[in-house]
């Protein structure tokens, strides 16, 4: 299972709509993320994923990396400061 998450302000000012309408391959070259559900038991629910996403910068939206029931990591020298 898998939502699409996508935000205006990292997609180079194109709309959701016009995003949206792309194939997926398409979209995410605009910055929309999937956020799947990837294991039985991953340590953050699929939801919280995408609240993390929304609330994210945008530098780290495009780089926060979800790794099943490890949680989620940013490459490092994305944030200056830890969570």
């Amino acid at each position: 299972m898998a939502v699409t998450r996508f935000r205006q302000d990292v997609s180079e000012g194109l709309s959701w709509r016009d995003v949206m309408s792309l194939s997926k391959r398409d979209a995410r070259t605009f910055g929309a993320r999937a956020v799947k559900h990837t294991a039985e038991r991953e340590s953050i629910p699929m939801s919280e994923k995408a609240q993390i996403l929304l609330a994210a910068e945008p530098e780290e939206f495009r780089q926060l990396q979800f790794n099943g029931i490890r949680g989620f990591r940013l490459p490092s020298g994305v944030l200056d400061a830890p969570f």
